[in-house]
Parts: C-alpha cells; sequence; structure tokens
C-alpha cells in the first residue's frame, strides 16, 4: 500500500513472493541498486527500471537515495506517479523493494516522506 501517514493513496492488489521455505533450493534472481529517481530527469531510472522489468526478480534492494535531493514527499511521489514512471507503478503491483535510507532521503524531515512512501516488510507499518 502506498501511504502518505495515515492516508491510503493506492492500494495493490496482487501476489508477491518474498522469501522461500528454509530448505528450498529453487534458485531466484534479486536486483540491488541506488541513487536513483532524481525528479528533474526521471529518465534514467525509468531506463533502470525497464531493465529490472525484465529481468522480473523476485524482490529489489534499494541501497539509499532513493529521491533527489532532499527526499521530500513531491520527489517521492514522482517516483511513485504513474503518469511519470509507469514500468515501476507496474513492477511495484507484484514485488516487494527492501530498502535503505541515504543522506538525501534523510534531509526532509528526518526522512519521514521516505518512511510514510514507502513499506517494506522488514520494517513494521507504523
Amino acid at each position: 500500500m502506498h501511504r502518505r501517514g495515515d492516508a491510503a493513496l493506492a492500494e495493490y492488489q496482487a501476489f508477491s513472493r518474498t522469501r522461500l521455505a528454509p530448505a528450498d533450493t529453487t534458485p531466484f534472481t534479486f536486483v540491488i541498486y541506488g541513487d536513483s529517481a532524481w525528479v528533474q530527469d526521471l529518465a534514467p531510472f525509468r531506463s533502470v527500471q525497464i531493465r529490472i522489468n525484465l529481468v522480473n526478480p523476485t524482490f529489489t534492494l534499494l541501497l539509499g537515495d532513493n529521491a533527489y535531493n532532499e527526499g521530500s514527499h513531491p520527489q517521492f511521489d514522482a517516483r511513485m506517479d504513474p503518469a511519470l514512471n509507469l514500468d515501476l507503478t507496474q513492477y511495484a503491483a507484484s514485488h516487494i523493494d527492501y530498502y535503505a535510507m541515504g543522506d538525501h532521503d534523510a534531509v526532509a524531515g528526518r526522512g519521514q516522506p521516505l518512511l510514510t512512501t514507502m513499506r517494506c516488510p522488514c520494517r513494521a507499518s507504523a
């Protein structure tokens, strides 16, 4: 669910697989990337997301700096807006992004825009 504080902005109704059973040796693919989604030029981020969609990994790990310059709500909204980034919207409907907070993500509101915009299974919902 894409949230802003207590308000739900979008809810996805799709299955996503986040882990295998402990004894399961089935191979899986994941993608790791960082320093993405500069709102003034989303073309490089969209190019990366198109490649991610083609790989169709089980999950992605974001290394931080998920929105530039200060990680504000409008900057995260641009990253997640289907009109600006349909490729991420399609991916996020059935995949999990595990994220780390980078220094740019922590500027606005000490990181609160990231924490209220993105949810991760590794973090309890507020």
